[in-house]
């Protein structure tokens, strides 16, 4: 690290730029643990994005078949 970067205090591979404030973490596995959870997260807001649809998919199909059955019931 250069002169303009800081340890911060009790984080390990945890570094402030003096000049933009700015902290970033050489700690590679702190970053590789980062990446897993941000594609964990990722991975499960688009399983609930695909279950919301699955739901409003199945809701459209619902009130198709009621129209069909009241409409069957009308016609006899």
């Amino acid at each position: 690290m250069d002169a303009n970067f800081v340890k911060v205090e009790g984080r390990s591979g945890w570094y402030k730029n003096t000049q933009t404030g700015t902290v970033i973490n050489t700690n590679e596995d702190e970053i590789i643990l980062a990446r897993q959870h941000r594609d964990a997260s990722i991975k499960e807001q688009k399983v609930k994005l695909n279950m919301k649809s699955d739901i409003s998919n199945l809701k459209d199909e619902v009130s198709e078949l009621k129209a069909l059955i009241k409409e069957l019931i009308g016609t006899k």
